[in-house]
């Protein structure tokens, strides 16, 4: 099975949602190809590689964006790799208490200072002392509420899932 490019139609319309919801820059994102393989998840990986002849390929990148809910949501590879170029709805936590609490899934109350570069409720991209740490959500009310998978915050808060 050979892994097809997205139509250029939908890789345009992607990209364009992280541009907008981000603010990560087109130039950066067209480094990349996007792939769908299935119909619930994207996989990214740098142009220019070529894939590997004689095998059956299946996936080939990181796995980017699970697809099936109404927005993509970005996978922490996804985060880790991109995070530091996006300029909108960021929130940098200022507390260590904050990221561990973040890591625990506890609901955070925000202040205004921190959700000044948030241009509207829904995701949002978290990070403490300059380090990717999740996705989230916040809501219109300044509770920021993480998007860990349970595994995750689990083994980082040192619980049993």
């Amino acid at each position: 099975m050979i892994i097809d490019a997205l139509q250029a139609a939908d890789a345009t319309r992607f990209h364009d949602h992280l541009v907008d919801r981000f603010g990560i820059p087109h130039a950066v994102l067209d480094d990349f190809s996007v792939h769908q393989p299935g119909r619930q998840r994207l996989f990214m990986m740098r142009r220019g590689i070529d894939a590997p002849m004689g095998f059956e390929i299946q996936a080939i990148g990181i796995p980017f964006a699970y697809t099936a809910g109404v927005e993509p949501r970005l996978t922490h590879g996804a985060l880790r790799l991109l995070g530091h170029h996006a300029t909108r709805n960021v929130i940098d936590l200022d507390h260590a208490d904050d990221a561990s609490r973040f890591f625990t899934r506890d609901e955070l109350d925000l202040p205004e200072t921190l959700r000044s570069r948030c241009t509207a409720p829904g995701q949002v991209l978290v990070r403490y002392d300059g380090v990717v740490l999740g996705l989230a959500r916040l809501d219109a009310e300044g509770r920021l509420r993480s998007q860990l998978r349970k595994e995750a915050y689990s083994l980082r808060a040192g619980i049993e899932p």
